[in-house]
């Protein structure tokens, strides 16, 4: 929390709790979609600091893509950019943001409702 919160413009006792806070309410939408739904969610954290949030759109088919959202250092959340990666070539740039993303999801810690952050 110490190394994130400045590039948020964050008190880091403060972050811990949104963070805290938004994984119980994740949670608990999670538990009130119906069964089907509910098996389509799946909620992790981990300890590990990746350059930007990414959205995988069909990332394991051909024409799959990556958004990743990141913000500047200190330049506070309204800031923040994004670029879409698409694959153009075998082992390029996709296939190792894909990888990447792949193994920190691989790596993440399941949490469900009811079960302390």
């Amino acid at each position: 929390m110490a190394a994130i919160a400045p590039v948020l413009s964050k008190d880091p006792a403060d972050l811990s709790n949104t963070i805290h806070h938004s994984l119980r309410d994740l949670a608990r939408f999670k538990d009130g979609l119906r069964k089907h739904a509910r098996t389509r969610v799946d909620l992790r954290v981990h300890g590990a600091v990746p350059f930007g949030s990414a959205i995988l759109l069909d990332h394991r088919l051909p024409t799959g893509r990556i958004q990743i959202e990141t913000k500047p250092y200190k330049a506070g959340l309204q800031r923040s950019f994004a670029f879409e990666v698409m694959r153009t070539e075998p082992d390029g740039l996709y296939d190792v943001l894909s990888a990447s993303y792949d193994a920190l999801l691989d790596d993440g810690r399941h949490i469900d409702a009811g079960q302390e952050t």
